[in-house]
């Protein structure tokens, strides 16, 4: 798996679907820009295959369920092939980034559980799990004394009116091995950094 940056505007100021934005995406993608992060071989990856998979986001006033494909690329330096996943999607998620954030800013802004079921079709079963889990995450990044001081409402909204949120993204998956609120680490986000800052042209990452 390879994650990749596509969101570069506040949060929810992209009015595209997941649909859409990863069309948007991979019409500027160039697998030769990879380096591949199980043998470091940069140059070396290829478009392999394509499997396909839904996306929940949230598109003009209600939620949206669509069927996307994704691509996976194959390094010919190891063999290994790795999916590429753009930030707004969650490994082993249906619902996108942004879907879960926007209700998570919801419930710790009015923290109406009857609107949250109504304007987002989200039990209150489902929103329990991701708020546990944005909170878990929230602490291993910040430390136990930051995260005693910062609350998770303030803490999101640092993420949300971030002009390029993808940064964060990026240095959270380098440092933790795992996407935000991916419920596991994933096997090749290596020691040593993580596969979206490792482009033959490097950028660097912020932190919040």
């Amino acid at each position: 798996m390879i994650r990749e940056k596509a969101l570069r505007c506040k949060l929810f100021s992209q009015k595209e679907t997941p649909a859409e934005q990863l069309a948007g995406f991979m019409r500027s993608y160039d697998p030769m820009l990879e380096r591949c992060p199980c043998c470091y071989a940069t140059g070396t990856c290829k478009r392999h295959a394509y499997y396909s998979r839904y996306l929940i986001g949230f598109s003009n006033g209600r939620p949206e369920c669509q069927q996307v494909s994704i691509l996976r690329v194959i390094c010919t330096s190891c063999r290994h092939t790795h999916a590429i996943l753009p930030d707004f999607i969650i490994p082993f998620r249906q619902f996108s980034l942004p879907f879960i954030l926007k209700v998570l800013h919801d419930y710790f802004t009015h923290r109406s559980l009857s609107r949250i079921r109504n304007l987002f079709g989200v039990s209150y079963r489902l929103l329990t799990t991701w708020r546990k889990l944005f909170q878990s995450h929230k602490l291993l990044w910040l430390g136990i004394l930051k995260n005693e001081e910062t609350t998770s409402a303030d803490f999101l909204a640092r993420i949300c009116d971030s002009d390029c949120p993808s940064d964060f993204f990026s240095a959270f998956y380098g440092r933790l091995k795992r996407s935000l609120l991916q419920t596991h680490a994933n096997p090749t986000a290596n020691y040593d950094g993580c596969a979206l800052d490792r482009k033959v042209s490097g950028s660097p990452t912020t932190q919040l």
